[in-house]
């Protein structure tokens, strides 16, 4: 049975925060007009960070402003929008105990938490190869997007920097939009 996918509001309110600090107070006004009604409706207004909202209305957006902000490099665009969610869902009490983890520590607390935030998926950890690294591996998200990818690439990044791994580089090496059975993502610092 397919599953409805579903995102909680504070990712919305994140991408709407990095769309306004970086290009305006009417960026996100912008991407609203450009999207198909059935995703621009669902977007209206100011969504409420504990509601369900459509994933691929999300989705949607995303690709949205990559096309109206940065055509030229979308991927760079989707890992700045991870980044930001990072930032904005890792208060600053939360950076201030990060700094005593690593970047596993966080992946392992964060893939429990991942259903918090969507309904579907399922996250496993596991140590890489060497002492820092590390392998992540999604499975059964309903969301198959290679834009939702690469802001994952870029949530991961920046939430393993900010436990004080500054030469965090995070790799996606297999994703269901692209034919693989789950998606991979390998960081090491």
């Amino acid at each position: 049975m397919a599953v409805d996918a579903k995102v909680r509001g504070t990712a919305l309110l994140a991408n709407r925060q990095f769309l306004v600090k970086e290009f305006g107070q009417d960026a996100f006004d912008r991407v609203l007009a450009s999207l198909e009604k059935t995703h621009a409706d669902a977007l209206r207004g100011i969504p409420l960070a504990h509601d369900w909202f459509p994933a691929s209305s999300m989705v949607a957006s995303l690709v949205a402003s990559a096309r109206l902000f940065a055509p030229d490099d979308p991927d760079r665009f989707y890992e700045a929008v991870g980044a930001h969610g990072a930032d904005y869902d890792l208060n600053f009490m939360h950076r201030f105990l990060l700094r005593f983890t690593s970047p596993m520590w966080m992946m392992e607390r964060g893939a429990k938490l991942w259903r918090e935030y969507h309904n579907s998926g399922e996250w496993q950890i596991e140590q890489g190869a060497t002492p820092h690294s590390i392998v992540g591996t999604l499975r059964d998200f309903a969301v198959v997007s290679a834009p939702m990818c690469r802001t994952v690439v870029g949530f991961v990044r920046r939430a393993g920097q900010l436990t004080g791994a500054k030469q965090m580089q995070v790799a996606h090496t297999r994703c269901r939009a692209l034919g693989a059975q789950a998606c991979v993502f390998e960081g090491v610092w």
